[in-house]
């Protein structure tokens, strides 16, 4: 969208549907982005992208980003890395729900039915 932007909006676009040249490039946007995405459905894929420092923080909704991976790794089941991860955030903060979330995540995940199998 052309103009001058509030930090708010810099992320979002709009075009006029009639205007082929916008509709064009738009098609190009998104067929680039697809084979990204699709990418990122991988577990393994967005945990090396979460990790990545190249990664733009504002592309990470989890903030801050350690916590991103250590969500990430509760996907996977218990490990050391998370079991450290995890002793470090409630040190951080005893009362953050957020590490009891991901023990409870990390727990299902090992007694779910996959596991079982």
């Amino acid at each position: 969208m052309p103009g001058k932007h509030t930090l708010a909006l810099r992320d979002h676009w709009s075009f006029d549907g009639d205007d082929d040249t916008a509709v064009e490039h738009l098609a190009d946007l998104v067929g680039r982005a697809v084979p990204r995405l699709l990418h990122l459905l991988d577990r393994e894929n967005l945990l090396a992208y979460v990790r990545d420092p190249s990664t733009r923080p504002q592309e990470i909704r989890i903030q801050p980003r350690e916590n991103a991976v250590t969500l990430l790794l509760a996907g996977q089941g218990p490990s050391d890395e998370l079991e450290r991860r995890l002793v470090a955030l409630e040190a951080a903060d005893p009362a953050d729900p957020l590490a009891a979330f991901i023990r409870a995540r990390a727990t299902a995940r090992r007694t779910g039915p996959a596991s079982r199998r």
